[in-house]
C-alpha cells in the first residue's frame, strides 16, 4: 500500500476506517496524508457507505477501504 500511494502521488485527505490493523493509519501519515476516519456498518464491519458522503471535503483525495 506504502509504495501505491507514492506511486499514484496521493496527498491530502484519505477516507479510511478506524477498524483496521495500524498500519492502514499508519502508511497515509507515512505519506503525509491525513486520514479521515468514517465509521463502519455494524452487520457488515467495513465502511458505511451512507456515511462517506459527509466525510468528503475538497482535501479528499481517495477512498482506502480494507477487507475485514
Amino acid at each position: 500500500m506504502l509504495t501505491a500511494l507514492q506511486a499514484l502521488r496521493i496527498t491530502g485527505e484519505v477516507i479510511t476506517t478506524p477498524y483496521s490493523f495500524v498500519a492502514t493509519a499508519h502508511t497515509l501519515l507515512w505519506n503525509e496524508i491525513q486520514p479521515v476516519f468514517v465509521d463502519i456498518d455494524p452487520h457488515r464491519l467495513n465502511l458505511d457507505p451512507n456515511r462517506i458522503e459527509a466525510a468528503i471535503t475538497p482535501r479528499t483525495t481517495a477512498l482506502l477501504p480494507v477487507h475485514v
